[in-house]
């Protein structure tokens, strides 16, 4: 039996910083799942371990065979699993790529297992892999807070469409909210309130950052109505029209090499 699922990646049309709990920043987000997937097939197998195919990852490394190992354990499953994996959501890029894979490892897992489990049971269960893995359970525009674990669905939302630009500036989530708090103590996060995402200024800071920063000013100018970094980067987002999407994509190819066309999904 095989199960093949695409993997899909999120942007946030915005990020705010709304306070720190027991050394966890709070947020507030609105997360957009786009069409933008990762492949994934999972099957059974009769072996010694779990295989994960197509990631040039170490397995201590791989969120896809840590989650597999946590379920086997959570849930009292022995059998094997191999992953073949087709990579297309870029790695730390602020799209969520991880969160999501191990999510729809949970979902597949769980058909693959035909263990029946709720979509709260795989959300709580989500909730110990990583703080967005609930939310690509769920997998609908929703308003995200807390550390992220908590995922209120919207009832009310539009169709969007944009840009994503990558320009292989890639960003620690760790180093850039260690540069936010350092920024803040001394008072120079600017203008927090207009901010839409307030972990900009302390990407731009860091190395790489100009670029990022370059990258939103050159969206708006091909057109975008609004562009922002992505969670915490290094991807950028320019939301448009849909009917001046493929210009704007091609305005933007002219200067950068890897650039996707996205529609909300």
């Amino acid at each position: 039996m095989k199960i093949e699922v695409k993997s899909n990646c999120k942007i946030n049309l915005n990020l705010k910083i709304k306070g720190i709990n027991e050394g966890y920043h709070l947020l507030e987000s609105v997360f957009y799942p786009i069409d933008l997937v990762d492949e994934l097939t999972f099957e059974l197998i009769d072996a010694y371990d779990d295989e994960i195919i197509g990631m040039d990852l170490p397995k201590a490394a791989n969120i896809i065979y840590k989650t597999i190992s946590e379920f086997k354990k959570r849930f009292k499953v022995c059998e094997f699993v191999r992953v073949t994996v087709k990579k297309n959501i870029p790695i730390e890029a602020g799209l969520g790529g991880g969160s999501s894979n191990a999510a729809f490892t949970i979902k597949a897992l769980n058909e693959l297992f035909k263990l029946k489990l709720s979509d709260q049971e795989m959300i709580d269960f989500g909730k110990t892999i990583g703080s967005d893995v609930p939310f690509f359970i769920i997998n609908k525009p929703s308003l995200v807070t807390g550390r992220g674990e908590i995922v209120t669905p919207l009832s009310d939302f539009k169709k969007i469409y944009g840009i994503i630009v990558f320009d292989d500036i890639y960003m620690s989530t760790k180093e850039v909210f260690q540069r936010y708090d350092a920024l803040s103590i001394e008072g120079l996060i600017c203008n927090k309130d207009d901010n839409e995402n307030d972990l900009e200024q302390a990407a731009f800071s860091l190395p790489g950052g100009n670029k990022i920063k370059e990258i939103k000013d050159d969206l708006t100018k091909c057109g975008c109505v609004k562009a922002l970094m992505s969670g915490s980067g290094g991807s950028v987002v320019g939301l448009c029209k849909k009917e001046q999407l493929n210009e704007i994509y091609n305005l933007v190819k002219r200067k950068y090499q890897r650039v996707w066309k996205f529609e909300s999904i």
